[in-house]
């Protein structure tokens, strides 16, 4: 029984082609690190592919350097694949029916969606897959597992999938930018409904400031250009970035500058004062070029949409109230993020953690998704007050504290949320 049942681990762990890629990857490179796996996989996401590792168990293993390898049961488990693989490629020489043509239909822009068995059994006599996006809410009710692994393409972009306990793997291995993922149970839904309660009256209240600023009564008017250049720059600059009803790319660069445009009444202006330089972006919409050479950012959004990349230092301060953001940075220093009605997706790499890293992070009414990478090693120690938060530690739900091995730091992060939905990503890959 005890070999039966190992039987199935395998074949269950095998029966994706993500795993059966990383198995023959690491056949083939001998050992391999997480990144390198990962972009082989073709997995955009760390925490899907971080439950593609879990998945395979006692198949691979890390070794001193901290790469994959196969273990002795990896390397069994190649050689049965292997095998299988080249009886069907034998199989395939002789006549068959042509196999049928896999179609994907697109589901999207509505309100809600319900996946039933009847619906799913008809998608796949018809070779058929759906891409879900785009939509409020989505139900998926009991059926089969085989059956719905063979019609979800993948979903993103949704605030709620409702799924089966037993089915809810699969919906995780497909999703990504889904706020919640649960079986729709009261509690979830008075969450919800907390959520968008509060939203619709944060929202209502920020329609005077959209047109004080112009937003609803000038869309028609004509823009003029925005720009500034600084080239000489402070030793360790403190930068101090305001930005208020704008659209704005961050990139980097040598020197700090502004191209864009705006209405008549915008604002882009730029000055030195000692070792900070301000910042001010005022309705307007373009490309800020940041220097790498920053010490500290603190940068404060407000009713923007901001996406880009910056390094800095030893600290990163945001504050977003009414915004949408995402953003990758690299730096050393913690960093705190306070967001008030946003939304986003913040990537921070710390390659060297001292002591004790600190990064707070408070939501009201927000949703975030952060992924932090830091170096392989590292302890990780989290603490959280609310609801709707999610950590993972190299794809494992953690809470609590892991220690760090001999020599390596160690990042503390503190999440706060309110009516919001928090999900956190740490990843020790660097």
């Amino acid at each position: 029984m005890q070999e039966v049942d190992e039987l199935e681990r395998y074949l269950k762990a095998l029966a994706h082609p993500v795993r059966r890629t990383v198995i023959k990857a690491l056949a083939q490179k001998g050992s391999m690190s997480y990144t390198e796996l990962m972009k082989i996989s073709g997995v955009s996401d760390s925490g899907t592919f971080a439950f593609h590792l879990r998945m395979l168990g006692d198949l691979v293993a890390k070794n001193d350097s901290g790469e994959y390898e196969l273990t002795e049961k990896g390397w069994r488990a190649y050689r049965a694949l292997k095998s299988l693989e080249d009886t069907g490629e034998a199989e395939e020489t002789k006549e068959s029916p042509p196999r049928q043509t896999q179609k994907t239909i697109d589901i999207s822009d509505r309100v809600s969606f319900e996946l039933n068995e009847k619906l799913a059994s008809r998608l796949a006599r018809e070779g058929a897959r759906l891409h879900i996006h785009d939509i409020f809410y989505v139900k998926i009710n009991e059926m089969p597992e085989e059956l719905l692994e063979k019609v979800i393409d993948g979903i993103h972009d949704v605030f709620m999938v409702s799924v089966p306990p037993d089915l809810r793997h699969i919906v995780e291995l497909r999703s990504h930018d889904v706020a919640f993922i649960g079986d729709g149970g009261l509690g979830v839904m008075a969450g919800i409904s907390q959520i968008i309660a509060e939203s619709v009256a944060k929202t209502l209240r920020l329609v005077p400031r959209f047109i004080d600023k112009g937003f609803l009564r000038e869309g028609g008017k004509k823009r003029v250009p925005r720009e500034f250049v600084i080239e000489t720059l402070p030793r360790d600059p403190v930068a101090y970035i305001n930005i208020d009803a704008s659209d704005i790319r961050i990139t980097e660069n040598a020197v700090l500058e502004f191209h864009g445009k705006g209405g008549e009444d915008s604002i882009a202006s730029a000055s030195v004062d000692d070792n900070n330089l301000r910042v001010i972006l005022d309705s307007v919409y373009g490309e800020i070029r940041v220097p790498r050479t920053i010490n500290k950012v603190h940068m404060n959004i407000d009713a923007s949409n901001i996406v880009g990349e910056l390094t800095y230092r030893d600290g990163l301060y945001i504050t977003g109230d009414a915004c949408s953001i995402k953003l990758t940075a690299r730096g050393r220093g913690g960093a705190d993020i306070k967001l008030d009605a946003c939304s986003g997706r913040i990537t921070l790499y710390y390659p060297v953690l001292s002591e004790n890293t600190v990064l707070n992070i408070y939501a009201d009414t927000s949703s975030l998704l952060a992924e932090i990478h830091i170096p392989r090693g590292s302890g990780v120690k989290v603490s959280r007050s609310g609801s709707f938060i999610s950590i993972s530690l190299d794809g494992a739900k953690m809470s609590g504290y892991v220690e760090p091995e001999p020599g390596a730091g160690s990042i503390e992060i503190k999440t706060e949320a309110s009516a919001s939905n928090i999900r956190i990503l740490v990843i020790r890959d660097l």
